[in-house]
């Protein structure tokens, strides 16, 4: 059965689109979510959903804004939530396609760097940026340039406010909202440690209370890995 990818802008949902993105949402976390997933659904946001049929399967809303760094403008975009169903490789990976090819659109479009904010709650989630973007920061193989990481405090900056920490990297939420649902451990699964993940650990020990890392890569087709022809 075929998928069925939209990209609108958040506020021409249904509300039975709506209900939908919440229920998804509610697989993933435990916290008071749904009031800022629905601010979020109306406060200029774009969305791209896969459903197949009638039924959800994936969801990823963001938001392009401008901001400078010493007097050079930029163009950015704010990854808000991504949710997939769980135990769909292949929906991830249609939907990561999908994400970059619109980013990388809107590049072209304004004809200035563009640069993706991901706040990004797990391993998982950090994990998957090694078959996005060549380069992204921060990263476990090599220290984050000065001028990346005056790029991403700046961008963060606009987009979290005090919520950011600078020093830390971390983007903390009032009433852990975004705290993640613990899954129980299959005893006789091996254990999954890589240097992508061990790294992400060391850097946001508290992520399961909600609190995300701030990374950041730049939208070009150098460093962009998936084809986006």
């Amino acid at each position: 059965m075929a998928f069925d990818i939209i990209h609108i802008p958040a506020s021409q949902l249904s509300e039975k689109q709506v209900q939908d993105i919440i229920e998804l949402a509610a697989e993933a976390f435990s916290g008071d979510f749904e009031a800022s997933i629905r601010k979020d659904l109306t406060s200029g946001m774009e969305i791209i959903t896969v459903y197949r049929a009638e039924e959800l399967l994936a969801f990823h809303t963001f938001q392009f804004l401008d901001f400078e760094v010493d007097g050079t403008k930029y163009r950015g975009v704010y990854d808000g939530d991504l949710i997939t169903k769980k135990n769909k490789p292949k929906i991830a990976s249609l939907l990561f396609t999908e994400i970059l090819k619109v980013y990388h659109k809107e590049q072209q479009r304004c004809g200035l760097r563009l640069f993706d904010l991901l706040p990004l709650a797990g391993t998982q989630m950090y994990s998957c940026l090694d078959d996005l973007y060549r380069k992204y920061y921060p990263n476990p193989y090599y220290e984050t340039p000065d001028y990346e990481k005056q790029v991403l405090d700046a961008l963060a900056s606009e987009i979290f406010g005090r919520n950011y920490d600078s020093v830390r990297g971390l983007i903390s939420y009032s009433n852990n909202k975004y705290a993640l649902k613990t899954v129980q451990p299959d005893s006789n699964a091996p254990k999954k440690e890589t240097p992508s993940s061990l790294f992400y650990l060391k850097l946001n020990p508290g992520f399961e209370d909600g609190t995300d890392l701030a990374c950041l890569a730049e939208v070009s087709r150098e460093n962009i890995i998936v084809n986006l022809d």
